[in-house]
């Protein structure tokens, strides 16, 4: 079969990233092509793959009947069987380009913040034989539309990079003590991923006398202006904090699976999360997540409250941590071997991989 997955951002944001994990494990027995509106690190990160991917700014309003031809070239070319758009304009604007050939096209929807006017509602159901979601939560927000054709096929991770990942020794670079605990968020900086929020609850925690390190990984990945204000706000902030010391903005780094495996927890602050990969990530490396009440993360964690917090309050995230805390800081063997089942179950990306194509085929 031949597939092109498109997104519309470059940079590695959780759905960017599960877009990559799926193109990866589809390649192994399909043809797959990857088209990205703008170069950027997931370009690099799909290239890096050894899989065949084009930098085509379909949107460009100056020119748009140009990039529109060049991506039916690219289209007409490749002649795939399935196009798969990861934002819903861009799937209306694939389904005008492959005018003549014979594609079935899907959007493959990462949000439950849509909210569209009848007008453009007819034209994505038109221009898509399924509306493919991420999460239960997704599916639902789309069909209280009078979204049609919906199906959640989620997303998945490469569980093996992470359960065999090396710890990196982030102890001996960030000079911390043997016995202190880390507390890791990863996100890229945006208001509704709560960073903020993350900070003010481990202050809480290190207020009432608990002996952590809270390590922030991520950037403005995106390059907007909003993002990058968000971010230097959060630096500000943690710059006057009684507790500057023990909170750490390690930027944007390559080593995630590694980076899992050292930390004790998991910390997800967000205010909303259509799935949260980085949820998935964690548990595939063995380490827990405590997370506030949001959709996804809360669905993936079947709204068990000793990983998904009373409310978005920092308090009630800093309580839950330090449950954790006063613990080993993870799962005993028996309850990680447990959840590793379920993820091997629904979230591994090769069970992903094969709801998409079941999804893409009936």
């Amino acid at each position: 079969m031949k597939i092109i997955f498109t997104s519309d951002l470059s940079g590695l944001g959780g759905g960017e990233t599960g877009i990559a994990y799926l193109a990866e494990e589809l390649d192994r027995n399909h043809d797959v092509r990857v088209i990205c509106r703008r170069p950027g690190s997931l370009v690099d990160l799909i290239a890096g793959m050894g899989i065949p991917v084009n930098v085509v700014d379909y949107k460009r309003r100056s020119t748009p009947f140009s990039s529109i031809h060049k991506l039916s070239k690219i289209l007409r070319d490749f002649d795939p069987d399935v196009v798969v758009s990861n934002d819903p304009v861009t799937s209306v604007i694939m389904h005008l380009a492959a005018k003549g050939l014979t594609q079935r096209n899907y959007w493959l929807c990462h949000g439950q913040w849509y909210c569209f006017s009848p007008l453009k509602k007819r034209l994505i159901q038109r221009s898509n034989d399924k509306i493919l979601c991420v999460s239960d939560c997704v599916r639902d927000s789309l069909e209280k539309q009078g979204m049609k054709n919906c199906e959640t096929v989620g997303l998945g991770v490469p569980l093996k990079n992470f359960e065999k990942a090396v710890p990196a020794d982030l102890r001996q670079e960030f000079g911390l003590g043997s016995t202190v605990k880390i507390i890791l968020t990863i996100a890229r900086y945006q208001r509704i991923k709560g960073q903020m929020r993350g900070v003010q609850a481990v202050e809480d925690l290190l207020d009432h006398g608990y002996d952590c390190v809270y390590i922030l990984i991520g950037g403005s990945v995106f390059g907007s202006a909003e993002d990058g204000a968000f971010e230097a706000e959060v630096r500000n902030y943690i710059f006057k904090s009684r507790w500057a010391d023990r909170i750490i903005m390690a930027g944007e780094r390559s080593d995630i699976p590694a980076c899992l495996k050292a930390a004790d927890v998991l910390l997800i602050p967000s205010e909303n999360e259509s799935l949260g990969v980085v949820a998935l990530e964690a548990l595939a490396a063995g380490l827990p997540v405590v997370s506030t009440p949001n959709e996804g993360v809360s669905e993936i964690m079947k709204k068990d409250s000793t990983f998904v917090a009373s409310s978005f309050q920092p308090q009630a995230l800093s309580a839950l941590i330090g449950r954790r805390l006063a613990g080993q800081g993870r799962y005993s063997d028996d309850e990680c071997s447990a959840r590793m089942s379920q993820i091997r179950q629904h979230y591994s990306v090769e069970a992903a991989a094969n709801r998409l194509l079941t999804a893409a085929t009936s």
